[in-house]
Parts: structure tokens; sequence; C-alpha cells
């Protein structure tokens, strides 16, 4: 599993993209307070899921699906 955290200095739909171009199967998901425009950039460039910060136990869950609340 890959997480990666939105940051307006980084460009993280590129790095998934590479990722994704080099054939890495793993999960891809992707942290963010930007908005949901950005989110689906996010989306398109290869990751399977995108979480709104802050992180709270219901979206944790989402990111991590068989951890405890």
């Amino acid at each position: 599993m890959v997480l990666f955290l939105n940051h307006k200095n980084c460009t993280y739909t590129d790095a998934t993209k590479q990722l994704r171009k080099v054939g890495l199967k793993s999960q891809i998901i992707g942290i963010t307070s930007e908005s949901e425009v950005d989110q689906q950039a996010f989306m398109d460039a290869g990751l399977d899921n995108c979480v709104e910060k802050p992180l709270d136990p219901v979206r944790t869950t989402v990111v991590f699906p068989n951890s405890k609340k």
C-alpha cells in the first residue's frame, strides 16, 4: 500500500502515474484537503481511493478497512 499526502508544492499525480507506468499493482491512496476537482485529478492519475483530511475513525476505515475503531 502506498499513501500519498497531497500538498501544494508536490505533484503526486505525476508520481502516481509513474508508479502505475512501471507496473506497480499495490493500492495507492491519496490523502488530501483539496477540492473535489483536485481529488478527481488525483483519481484520474491512477489512485485507488482518495480520502479527505482530517482523518477520523470513519475515514480511517476507508484507508485501513481491517483496522479496529
